[in-house]
């Protein structure tokens, strides 16, 4: 999308992207002529697991070609917040667009995409009410600024009246599908979600914006609880900087420890080991999250069983 409104060639992918949004990025890109170039991650500091900034100005200032996007998840698959303003200012400096990549509850709470500028934000919307069921169905969430609409890759319905004055709904903007113009048609990749999106927009109404916020700052509370849990039980927090609902921490052999515990019935998290293993950084840490839905029980129980690990 960014690509074909820039007609530029080249993308810039933050590491804190998910590993799986990644490889499907870098699976869309090999059969073209588009490139995608990563932006590294800072490896010390306070701002150690974020967006490395001095790198992403030098890959927008590099000769390897214009940039059309820059892609930056917040929070990222580590959990933490990113420098979304100061990281738009530069791409919109270097002529690229924006994109964000959000957790939807998170932007009940946090800054949302349009107040940092973003041109496009995508995101899951799997946390909208929507269950589980072993991998899917699930819905994606795509929204831009108005000049971008006619790039997005979907069917748009616009809301109007009928003869009779009732609302009704109709496909828009039909020019660019494929009934009519089949060379600009951008609408032959995507999914009915209509379902899912259904049952997200129940859950959203029925939550309201307060409710919303509250399962955010809730998913916030549980997660600093299971923050000081695990730094009793050894294994302290691999970043400093902020987050909301996910962090990483140090664990030793992290694949082994949380094997053992997996056998015991308790699921610790995500080796990183596994997600990133061109990252030998993270090659001793566990990613945990806590939710709304996670109770002072289930911290104290996973809390007790990582410590006994620990001092195995």
């Amino acid at each position: 999308m960014s690509c074909r409104a820039t007609r530029r060639e080249r993308v810039l992918v933050g590491r804190g992207v998910h590993p799986h949004y990644r490889e499907t990025l870098r699976t869309y890109f090999g059969g073209g002529s588009l490139i995608a170039d990563e932006i590294p991650l800072v490896t010390e500091g306070p701002a150690a697991g974020t967006t490395d900034m001095a790198a992403l100005e030098r890959l927008l200032a590099d000769a390897n070609g214009p940039v059309a996007g820059v892609v930056v998840a917040n929070p990222s698959f580590l959990g933490l917040l990113e420098p979304m303003a100061e990281i738009g200012r530069l791409a919109h400096a270097a002529g690229a667009l924006f994109v964000s990549v959000v957790e939807p509850v998170s932007l009940a709470v946090l800054a949302t995409p349009g107040e940092y500028d973003a041109d496009i934000a995508a995101g899951d919307g799997q946390p909208l009410g929507i269950p589980l069921s072993y991998g899917g169905p699930y819905l994606g969430i795509l929204a831009c600024r108005e000049p971008l609409v006619r790039q997005i890759p979907g069917r748009l319905v616009g809301m109007t009246a009928d003869i009779d004055g009732r609302r009704a709904f109709v496909m828009t903007l039909r020019a660019r599908e494929q009934d009519i113009r089949r060379e600009k048609a951008s609408s032959n990749i995507c999914t009915n979600q209509a379902l899912c999106a259904l049952a997200a927009a129940i859950y959203l109404g029925a939550m309201g914006p307060h409710g919303l916020r509250d399962v955010a700052a809730l998913g916030a509370a549980r997660a600093s609880d299971l923050e000081q849990a695990l730094a009793a039980a050894g294994a302290p927090r691999l970043h400093a900087g902020p987050y909301l609902n996910e962090f990483a921490v140090r664990v030793p052999n992290a694949s082994a420890v949380h094997a053992r515990l997996v056998e015991g019935g308790i699921v610790a998290g995500l080796p990183l080991a596994r997600a990133v293993p061109d990252d030998p950084s993270l090659a001793d840490a566990l990613l945990v999250c806590a939710t709304e839905v996670t109770t002072p029980e289930e911290i104290a129980t996973f809390a007790a069983a990582l410590g006994e690990e620990l001092a195995r």
